[in-house]
């Protein structure tokens, strides 16, 4: 798999999955969140993306940060990206997200 697919892949798994489950809608809506959060915060990028903070770590923050607050497959996607090491394509694993449900709702971007 080429890595500029890999977003792509990524998010058509997640998408495929909340929509099964019939949360489309709610994961949505918590992928834009997720998205603004990350781009926004530095810090939480930082500690995201550094391969010097153990998998162990982030999976501990973001379980308790995110568990009972986010979806379970959202925040179980979550951590399968960190599983994965997979960090570096996440936000533009959720802007692929948000393309799909752009595209299923019959949105275009025009420029």
């Amino acid at each position: 798999m080429k890595n500029e697919n890999l977003p792509c892949a990524y998010a058509e798994a997640l998408f495929e999955l909340a929509e099964s489950k019939g949360l489309l809608e709610v994961v949505s809506e918590e992928v834009a969140f997720l998205e603004k959060l990350f781009s926004s915060d530095s810090t939480l990028r930082v500690f995201f993306e550094s391969p010097g903070i153990k998998e162990r770590e982030k999976y501990a923050l973001f379980e308790a940060v995110f568990r009972g607050k986010l979806e379970d497959i959202l925040v179980n996607f979550l951590l399968l990206v960190v599983r994965r090491g997979r960090q570096l394509h996440f936000l533009d694993m959720l802007g692929a997200f948000a393309d799909l449900h752009d595209k299923k709702r019959g949105l275009v971007h025009a420029k």
